[in-house]
């Protein structure tokens, strides 16, 4: 009788053991829930629900609504979102219209006078992918 006694409390303490993980998981979601919920609750909708960032291998990857960050000529960097996707007038590459989120452009989504996407005036742009750094998905 007695050598059965410590396998069951052996086995009671790892039950125990697990129950309070489990317990202690539980709180640090609790924690993590009212902070997040808390006074964090007017931050923007980006915050409440993220992108998810992904490294594109081909275009097709690439969705509407999607931000992208790509090489510009002189190797500058920049940021824009998906309004656009599709060949151009007289090419045969699939590119990008992209509506950029801080720098100005020269179009506002018009290609040798064919409107391909909307956006505000000056922040239009076209890009191939090979200029396709990094991508987020859109919501």
């Amino acid at each position: 009788r007695s050598a059965a006694l410590p396998e069951s409390h052996h086995h009671s303490r790892r039950s125990n053991s697990y129950t309070m993980s489990n317990r202690q998981m539980n709180n640090e979601n609790d924690i993590h829930e009212d902070r997040h919920h808390g006074r964090h609750r007017q931050q923007s909708i980006e915050t409440t629900s993220p992108r998810r960032p992904y490294a594109p291998s081909s275009i097709t990857d690439i969705h509407l609504n999607d931000i992208i960050k790509f090489s510009r000529p002189g190797g500058k960097i920049s940021k824009g979102v998906v309004k656009y996707i599709g060949s151009l007038p007289g090419k045969n590459d699939q590119y990008l219209g992209l509506e950029l989120e801080d720098e100005e452009s020269k179009h506002d989504g018009i290609y040798q006078g064919e409107r391909l996407f909307q956006c505000k005036p000056n922040k239009g742009v076209f890009v191939g992918f090979s200029k396709v750094i990094m991508a987020w998905s859109g919501k």
